[in-house]
């Protein structure tokens, strides 16, 4: 039941949803913020690897949460980089990206 909470949760942070470039950032945020969480409690429970090769295939939850910090303050930046329709297709390519990923992470 909670999978199913979270993940209709997770539906207000989509691109349809997501106007603006702010909205935009904060719905990518949330997705980021979200993977980790995922990260870090499945890794506990073992049983799991990490499939991102930057960070190895059991990375400490430190690890990861600054990993995800550093991404997250980068995607900010480049997304501010750019035109705003360059940034929108940038903003709205990532969050389907990182909402795929936090999809994926519900099997687990």
């Amino acid at each position: 039941m909670f999978k199913y909470l979270m993940l209709l949760g997770l539906l207000v942070a989509t691109p349809a949803k997501a106007d603006g470039f702010k909205n935009r950032e904060i719905a990518y945020q949330t997705l980021n913020a979200v993977d980790a969480i995922q990260t870090c409690h499945f890794l506990a429970k073992g049983g799991v690897k990490e499939l991102n090769p930057i960070l190895g295939s059991n990375p400490s939850c430190k690890k990861v949460v600054g990993f995800k910090i550093a991404a997250g303050v980068l995607h900010y930046v480049v997304a501010r980089s750019f035109d705003e329709e360059t940034a929108k297709i940038f903003q709205i390519t990532t969050i389907v990206i990182q909402g795929g990923v936090v999809t994926w992470n519900f099997q687990f």
